[in-house]
C-alpha cells in the first residue's frame, strides 16, 4: 500500500486528533524528529508526538520567529545540534507556528506548505 493512500485513510472528526494525524504524516514524509504546531504564546496546539521535547520546541517558536517571518537554523539541543525550521502563518486572526525538527530535506518547503494548508483546512480557515 502506498504511504499517501495509507495516510489519507487516517482521518478524524476530532480537531485535535486530525491535527496530530496531519503532523505525524508530515513527519513521516520527511523522516523528521518532530513537527509541532504552536500558538503565539508558545503553547503546543498539536504535535507529531506529545512529549517534553515537543512542548519545549513549541515554546521557542515565538522567540525564534518573533517578526512572523520564516526562521531556519541550527540549535544546540541537549547533547547535540538540531536543525529547526519555523514557519509562522495566519489562521484567521491568530498567528500560528509550524515547526519542523530534523535534517534539511529537499522536499521540506513543499511539505511545510502542504502541512500548513492541511492545518488550515482542519481548522476550516482556508
Amino acid at each position: 500500500m502506498n504511504l499517501n493512500t495509507d495516510q489519507r485513510k487516517k482521518r478524524s472528526d476530532q480537531t485535535s486528533e486530525a491535527l496530530e494525524l496531519q503532523l505525524k504524516a508530515s513527519a513521516v514524509r520527511l523522516d523528521a524528529e518532530l513537527f509541532v504546531l504552536a500558538d503565539d504564546a508558545g503553547l503546543m496546539i498539536a504535535g507529531s508526538s506529545r512529549d517534553e521535547q515537543s512542548e519545549e520546541v513549541a515554546a521557542l517558536c515565538p522567540h525564534l520567529a518573533p517578526t512572523g517571518r520564516l526562521w531556519s537554523g541550527r540549535l544546540r539541543w541537549k547533547t547535540r545540534s538540531r536543525h529547526l525550521t519555523i514557519t509562522p502563518f495566519r489562521a484567521g486572526p491568530f498567528l500560528l507556528y509550524l515547526c519542523h525538527m530534523g535534517t534539511r530535506h529537499p522536499k521540506l518547503s513543499t511539505v511545510l506548505s502542504s502541512t500548513r494548508k492541511g492545518v488550515l483546512r482542519i481548522l476550516e480557515m482556508e
